[in-house]
């Protein structure tokens, strides 16, 4: 009795599916697709596989590749998981030498840090978020020229701009010498950096500086030049949060999160799951070819691989975002944040920073080579595309003074 009823259920489904065919074949409704290496999702089949789309992409991804899908400005052919390497040797040496020293204080400040990543198996929201924080995707010291490419709703670029950003970190060194922290900092300064547009005329020799502290209780320094003006400006914690020249880029969200941690902020560690991304393009060469950017959208492969998300509340009615939603890959003790979805003080899916990466096999440095920008409700795009080169060379201090970096604006 008990097999006749396990066939009597077998034809069951079986009828089942055959009568759901013949509805979905009448009606025009197609089953939903799963998504896996091999599959190739374009303009024709797209809403097969909008369930597992919406399932697998990022939020702010989900938005805008969607609608790239629906125009037939891109293809989404989906590869099987890509050639990749571990962390750089310093950064894996300084994580197995110091990882167990560090510690976190009440405010949420990471104490007797030295270099690599501080907690190589993260249990809490805040250990993931300084995982994050503290991986090295651009070098001790790095040159890195690049572009702007403003892009309107109707996928139409608007303008561009070129510029140069200089890097130094004196705390967390595990590329360049002296590696740890630069003798003599005693603990005071994270990292400076500076940026110049070098073009169009209208804007050249625009640059903003940027000093980051250590101390989670002392504020960063920022400054601007702007060369209308011919003046040089403080900036404020909210002017961190503008659109940078119109852009969709604002000095907060490079890199995904550069906002510092503060004391304010609570943190979720929400686990780790499937997501479709990018996949790594090995090289340290930009492995954006022009025919590469499609109108707001990236011409790429895709892989289906493992993310962490972390939730970071705010907690700040006075900052541009309630909360942000961002992931995060850990591979060999390596984490590197991916995408970025940013939430408005209405709770609104607001702009978004999401990474192109690919990696040096050479240094093993994981390092982005796009962000897009997304204002997701004006439906506006910047492209910033950029490359820089690993030879050892320190960042000269000149590059973080603005009197020497207008010298090369001129």
């Amino acid at each position: 009795m008990r097999r006749r009823g396990i066939d009597i259920i077998k034809i069951i489904c079986k009828l089942a599916l055959i009568v759901t065919n013949v509805f979905c074949m009448f009606t025009n409704v197609t089953v939903a697709k799963e998504i896996k290496p091999g599959a190739v999702i374009n303009q024709q089949n797209y809403k097969d596989y909008l369930p597992a789309l919406k399932d697998l992409l990022a939020p702010s991804r989900y938005a805008a590749y969607t609608k790239g899908l629906e125009k037939g400005w891109i293809t989404m052919p989906v590869v099987s998981d890509g050639p990749r390497i571990g962390p750089p040797p310093g950064v894996r040496e300084a994580t197995a030498k110091y990882a167990s020293q560090c510690k976190l204080l009440p405010n949420g400040q990471l104490t007797n840090y030295v270099a690599g990543n501080p907690f190589p198996n993260p249990k809490t929201g805040l250990e993931l978020a300084w995982n994050g924080f503290k991986t090295r995707s651009i070098p001790d010291d790095a040159i890195i020229p690049g572009e702007f490419h403003l892009i309107n709703k109707k996928g139409i670029e608007e303008r561009s701009f070129k510029w140069i950003l200089y890097k130094k970190f004196w705390i967390g060194r595990t590329h360049i010498p002296p590696l740890g922290e630069i003798p003599g900092n005693k603990g005071i300064l994270e990292s400076k950096e500076s940026l110049i547009i070098t073009s169009p005329f209208d804007v050249k020799g625009f640059i903003m500086f940027r000093v980051r502290y250590w101390d989670l209780d002392r504020s960063d320094d920022c400054y601007s030049y702007l060369p209308a003006l011919r003046r040089i400006r403080r900036l404020t914690g909210s002017d961190v949060t503008d659109p940078l020249l119109g852009s969709d880029a604002t000095p907060d969200d490079f890199q995904v999160w550069r906002q510092k941690i503060n004391p304010k902020m609570t943190f979720k560690n929400l686990g780790v799951r499937d997501y479709l991304e990018t996949r790594y393009y090995p090289g340290n060469k930009n492995p954006l070819e022009k025919d590469m950017l499609r109108r707001n959208c990236l011409q790429v492969e895709w892989e289906i691989r493992p993310l962490y998300t972390l939730e970071v509340m705010i907690n700040d009615p006075d900052y541009v975002y309630s909360k942000r939603v961002i992931t995060i890959e850990k591979y060999n003790d390596s984490y590197n944040l991916i995408n970025g979805s940013n939430y408005d003080q209405k709770g609104r899916l607001f702009k978004s920073d999401s990474q192109l990466t690919n990696f040096s096999p050479e240094t093993g440095i994981y390092g982005a080579r796009c962000h897009t920008f997304r204002n997701l409700i004006t439906d506006h795009t910047t492209q910033l595309v950029f490359v820089f080169t690993i030879d050892g060379t320190p960042v000269a201090d000149e590059k973080f003074s603005i009197k020497h970096l207008l010298k090369s604006a001129r």
